[in-house]
């Protein structure tokens, strides 16, 4: 005996896949967007993503803070992530030429300065090498790591410019991320740190000693890439959000800088 299958109206085929599209893009936007960010972004950035929750319908937006390189590294393993924005230019550029990254902009800048939980009694010259040790002492220098770390390879370059890199050698203290480096000075593990002009923003206890000079490292551009895998029309708003006026003022009220 043969069973009949009842044949089923074109009408309610076409509703049957209205309706599997329509559950479809209602399950896309309830997953969240996963934004990988430098460490030094935290505070300008959670701000951001409640200003642009605001003004945006769209589905929820997931911070993961960690430095640039190991942020890379995890996207080379396959992490989930749908943007990144990168301290380094250099980070975002291997993505893409392993075919990860689509598109590319930067955003911002920043600038890199000496800081100390002891408050000076006049700022120190950086680029007078007895000066900078004199003021470090026998202490420590907290700086990133420099080989997956912006900021720890903006204060290795600008060490080596004055010629102190070799000589501090013995006192560095390398750390996964910038603020890590904040932190010890906050508790005075390190005497010294080299940290963005951003991280002294947000808290009161570590207070600049002395501006890195620009000329002694690579500009410090941040950079905003969209991992090709994505395809949620949501990543590509909340990326340009991110270099649009309202979002620059946000970055530019936390010590970010304008791109030259």
């Amino acid at each position: 005996m043969s069973i009949r299958i009842p044949h089923l109206p074109l009408g309610f085929l076409v509703f049957l896949l209205c309706l599997k599209a329509a559950i479809a893009v209602a399950e896309q936007a309830q997953k969240p967007l996963v934004i990988f960010a430098a460490a030094s972004l935290k505070d300008a950035l959670e701000e951001v993503v409640a200003l642009h929750a605001a003004a945006h319908e769209g589905p929820p937006v997931l911070i993961s803070l960690a430095s640039s390189g190991a942020l890379a590294r995890q996207i080379q393993f396959g992490a989930p992530a749908d943007l990144i924005i990168s301290a380094n230019r250099a980070w975002v550029s291997l993505l893409e030429k392993e075919g990860l990254i689509k598109r590319a902009r930067p955003a911002f800048s920043n600038q890199l300065v000496v800081a100390s939980s002891v408050e000076p009694e006049q700022n120190i010259d950086f680029t007078r090498r007895e000066t900078f040790k004199a003021a470090l002492a026998d202490g420590y220098l907290a700086v990133g790591h420099v080989g997956s770390v912006p900021a720890g390879l903006y204060a290795h370059q600008a060490l080596t410019y004055f010629d102190l890199w070799n000589d501090l050698a013995p006192q560095i203290l390398q750390v996964d991320h910038v603020r890590a480096a904040l932190r010890l000075a906050q508790v005075n593990e390190a005497r010294l740190a080299i940290v963005y002009a951003s991280d002294l923003v947000a808290q009161t206890t570590v207070h600049k000693l002395a501006l890195v000079p620009e000329e002694a490292h690579e500009p410090i551009i941040y950079t905003i890439g969209l991992l090709s895998h994505n395809s949620t029309q949501a990543a590509g708003i909340f990326a340009d959000f991110l270099t649009s006026k309202p979002a620059l003022e946000v970055f530019y009220h936390f010590g970010f800088t304008p791109l030259r």
